[in-house]
């Protein structure tokens, strides 16, 4: 007779799992081959022997204050949790660890949840501690919303009928994307092995509503009481100073990195207004945020042909610039790589 964990579970859940893998590992290349095939390998060699090095060495140099950055807002909200404060080189700290484990998880899951799982068991307050994470999120597509409102009169030109057709025929194909996602989901919900997906997922969902609620409950009662201990800590504060100092430090995010593609785009030897840099770094956050693949890899040379060429920058360029910009993420992943080692053998020492 099969022991419990001799199986991998239902035929369903195995397959997804393996279409999941599929999709993590095997869209990248197919994305970088698809960008491969359609640009001139021989002009963007060109460009890479003919690239000003002090500019990209500048422009490495901006990753470090953009993750600062980062971590400044992250130090920000941590505070708002009342009885807990911590040193400011602390958090930045953990803000570079938490983008080192977050280069093996697609999008931003990784990074959101190793920051969600620290200060949880720094505070004893796991419920604290998502929400922070997702009011970080809310504070940083906020600032996207409100530059792309605010640079969308200069960045749309008037009288540019070629940039209003290539709009319009992304609209289009959007549109038709969405209906086909639309037909094949109906498709699928036909299948049994659909059905029973969609009702264990239901069920997760439910006791996971559940445990949030007995977590919220928990919460209430500690309130109540009193403190007791490290378990009675309060739910954050979220004061408008604290938010709107979180919102300030998203917007000059995007302004450093905006600032930083700027400089990228002057070392391959062509250049790119810094109110259009500005005007595609929130549309490029909200891509990377997409977990799709690993490290972004694929996901971002698209978004960085799609929206730039948008503005009728060739596409050369634009690849070499953002293997620039890869080149500052895997420099900075490196040193949250560093901190995070560094921490483990601390721990090991101390045990």
């Amino acid at each position: 007779m099969p022991r419990r964990g001799d199986s991998d579970g239902p035929p369903w859940r195995r397959h997804l799992r393996i279409a999941r893998l599929l999709v993590y590992w095997g869209l990248p290349p197919l994305v970088l081959a698809a960008i491969f095939n359609r640009v001139d390998l021989v002009r963007l060699q060109q460009l890479l022997l003919q690239i000003d090095l002090p500019l990209f060495m500048l422009g490495l140099c901006a990753s470090p204050v953009i993750v600062t950055l980062g971590g400044l807002r992250w130090h920000v909200l941590v505070r708002l949790h009342p009885g807990f404060r911590p040193s400011l080189t602390a958090t930045i700290a953990d803000y570079w660890r938490s983008l080192a484990v977050g280069f093996v998880l697609p999008g931003s899951i990784g990074t959101d949840a190793y920051r969600a799982l620290t200060l949880a068991r720094q505070t004893h307050h796991h419920v604290a501690a998502v929400i922070l994470v997702l009011v970080e999120k809310c504070v940083a597509l906020l600032a996207c919303v409100l530059l792309i409102v605010v640079l969308l009169p200069s960045q749309m030109p008037r009288y540019d009928r070629m940039l209003a057709d290539r709009v319009g025929d992304s609209s289009g194909w959007v549109i038709v994307a969405l209906a086909g996602a639309g037909l094949a989901l109906g498709v699928l919900w036909a299948l049994p092995s659909v059905k029973q997906a969609a009702r264990a997922l239901r069920l997760r969902v439910l006791r996971a509503g559940r445990r949030v609620s007995r977590h919220v409950s928990a919460a209430k009662g500690a309130l109540a009481q009193g403190p007791r201990g490290p378990a009675a800590v309060q739910t954050p504060r979220y004061s408008a100073t604290g938010l709107s100092a979180a919102l300030v430090l998203s917007v000059l995010v995007f302004v450093a990195s905006a600032a930083q593609v700027h400089l990228f785009f002057g070392a391959v030897g062509h250049h790119v207004a810094l109110g259009t840099n500005l005007f595609v770094a929130p549309l490029l956050f909200v891509v990377f945020a997409l977990p799709i693949s690993f490290g972004t890899l694929g996901v971002r040379e698209a978004a960085f042909l799609l929206f730039y060429g948008l503005f009728d920058v060739p596409a050369e360029p634009t690849l070499l610039v953002s293997f620039c910009g890869l080149v500052g993420i895997l420099c900075s992943y490196g040193v949250g790589a560093l901190l995070l080692l560094r921490r483990r053998r601390a721990i090991q020492h101390d045990g």
